[in-house]
Parts: C-alpha cells; sequence; structure tokens
C-alpha cells in the first residue's frame, strides 16, 4: 500500500501576504516616508546625490550640444534659453562641457579597476623601502 502525502494549498506562512500589492508598497515607501519626515537633511542629502547619478547616467540625453565644437559665433554669449550657462571663449556651451565632465568623471570613479585597487598611488607601497626616502617624497608630493 502506497502512502500519499498531500500538501495543503496554503500554508500558515504565506497567508500573510497582502494579494494584489507590491513589496515596494507595503514595505518600502513606507520607509522611505518616515526617512524624510524624521530625518529630511539626509533625504535632501540623499535626493542631491540621487540627481548627481542620474545626470550623470542621463548626460547624452540632457546635453544639447557636443561639449568639444567649436563655434566662433557664439563665444561669450549670455545665458538663455539656447545655452543655459551660457557659453566660453570658443563658442562651446558651457552647461554641456559641466555635464559632459561630471559624467566621464563618475564614471572613472565608479569603474571596477578604479575601486579594487588600494588608495594611493603605486609606488607609496614601496616608500618604507625606499632609498634615502626619495620613493617617500614622491608619493607623498603627488597625493
Amino acid at each position: 500500500m502506497a502512502v500519499t502525502h498531500e500538501v495543503p494549498l496554503t500554508t500558515p506562512h504565506l497567508k500573510a501576504v497582502t494579494v494584489g500589492r507590491s513589496w515596494a508598497v507595503t514595505h518600502a515607501w513606507p520607509a522611505v516616508r518616515k526617512f524624510i519626515v524624521t530625518k529630511p537633511l539626509g533625504a535632501a542629502g540623499g535626493a542631491i546625490i540621487l540627481l548627481m547619478v542620474l545626470t550623470a547616467i542621463f548626460a547624452d540625453v540632457l546635453t544639447p550640444y557636443d561639449p568639444y565644437t567649436v563655434n566662433q559665433r557664439v563665444q561669450f554669449t549670455a545665458p538663455s534659453l539656447s545655452y543655459w550657462f551660457g557659453t566660453d571663449e570658443f563658442g562651446r556651451d558651457v552647461f554641456t562641457r559641466i555635464v559632459t565632465a561630471h559624467a566621464s568623471r563618475c564614471s572613472s570613479v565608479c569603474s571596477p579597476p578604479s575601486s579594487a585597487r588600494p588608495p594611493g598611488p603605486s609606488w607609496a607601497w614601496s616608500a618604507p623601502i625606499s632609498v634615502a626616502g626619495w620613493t617617500s617624497t614622491c608619493s607623498a608630493s603627488s597625493m
């Protein structure tokens, strides 16, 4: 005689899950709202960092001009709807150059090789065994 084992269709620990509502609605958003209310300066700082990260990610979409194209006809243009921060002495859009520089800086800082290596220049690790402190002097002056 074979023993059959019936599995119940519902289990007690799954009954507490609300049907139709996602995890973000039930858990994440209340925690975010509580953080904003209890720590408004921390929330403002987080919003600024989020804005900077999103600006770096979507830099190509946000910038209307090429940051390296020289246009002498519009040099030293004052800020306007066409050039939000104006133009420089070569007629390049300043807003585009700032956003592009920010994006390239963020991508170089967040890349795995820079985050995986130890801080400081590579020759700084050889400073204790240098001759007459030459390596130590070079590494200190480069930091």
